[in-house]
């Protein structure tokens, strides 16, 4: 016999959550000392960008004695609850990789593994706030830095920013968010062949140019160009100083890590910058037509980081 592991009350937030409703505001915890194990720590808030490199800092902090992250690397906590419309899907996922270890044969008392543990964990999140809080509780004790990254979190606003920061501060967490940017035409393209290499096979074959301005006006990808939204969020949620930023063009190299590593408060440890994650290899490429069309529908994004980050904008950026 199954034993439930979704404790019952779950089950109409649960409900709500796959019939792509959004779910009343994330709350603070009612009350402090709630989490002991998780007070003064550093939460790294990884909110992308996709196809910038978040792949490869997520190993590099992995390998890092000071830094404990979930074993996935993405979590979608945080985006499929407020945007269930765009990102409920990973709900769904959850949901189904908890029946798997459920129906798993048990014999006697069942050991589960970590790695199972969090897909319980996140599993209980569709319906349940704190389970995210309970994965980070379950992790090292002894590393100072906890976090995760979840791309399309560039896909939130400044209302579910502060909502986020609330929540993980009311755990006793200092959150110190990361985003990490790529040219706009760039990451978007790079999107775009990453979608059509997993849909191959399923008879939805397309060219990448053709199906980079297709998708670019309504396709949940642009949502995650918009650097110059996600930015003005971030800053409204945690000031102009209280996010750090890194380029991907320039993002390889020790003195970046080091960046990085000083805005977590961590020791600087030597990177391998051997492989270069998320470079994927181009079948086609964008014509100078397709290319001066996106980049004429993403300019507002290049003026704003350039306002942005004076000085620091990479030259590969440039028209």
């Amino acid at each position: 016999m199954k034993s439930p592991i979704l404790p019952h009350e779950m089950d109409q937030n649960t409900s709500e959550a796959l019939k792509g409703k959004r779910r009343p505001p994330l709350a603070p915890l009612p009350g402090a000392g709630l989490y002991p194990v998780l007070e003064g720590r550093i939460f790294m808030l990884g909110v992308g960008a996709q196809k910038a490199g978040t792949s490869w800092l997520y190993n590099y902090l992995s390998d890092h004695p000071q830094v404990a992250l979930p074993i996935a690397k993405e979590l979608h906590f945080f985006d499929a609850r407020s945007m269930p419309r765009h990102f409920g899907n990973f709900d769904r996922r959850a949901l189904k990789a908890l029946s798997v270890i459920a129906e798993r044969p048990q014999p006697g008392t069942p050991k589960l593994a970590m790695k199972d543990l969090q897909k319980i964990d996140r599993a209980r999140m569709v319906g349940e706030d704190r389970a995210y809080l309970d994965l980070f509780a379950r992790l090292d004790p002894t590393a100072p830095v906890l976090g995760e990254i979840t791309p399309s979190y560039t896909a939130l606003g400044k209302r579910d920013y502060r909502q986020i920061r609330d929540f993980l501060e009311s755990a006793g967490l200092k959150v110190r968010p990361v985003m990490l940017l790529r040219d706009p035409v760039e990451r978007l393209y790079s999107a775009i062949r990453m979608k059509i290499r997993d849909t191959e096979g399923r008879g939805r074959k397309e060219a990448a140019p053709d199906a980079a301005l297709r998708r670019l006006v309504k396709d949940s990808v642009t949502l995650r160009s918009r650097y110059d939204k996600t930015i003005t969020a971030l800053d409204a949620a945690f000031g102009p100083d209280g996010v750090h930023y890194e380029f991907y063009e320039t993002l390889f190299n020790d003195d970046a890590i080091a960046r990085i590593c000083a805005w977590l408060q961590i020791d600087h440890r030597p990177a391998d910058f051997g492989e270069i994650r998320n470079a994927s290899p181009r079948e086609d490429d964008l014509t100078a037509e397709h290319r001066a069309a996106l980049r004429a529908e993403l300019a507002p994004v290049y003026d704003f980081c350039r306002d942005r980050f004076p000085g620091r904008i990479p030259e590969t950026w440039a028209d």
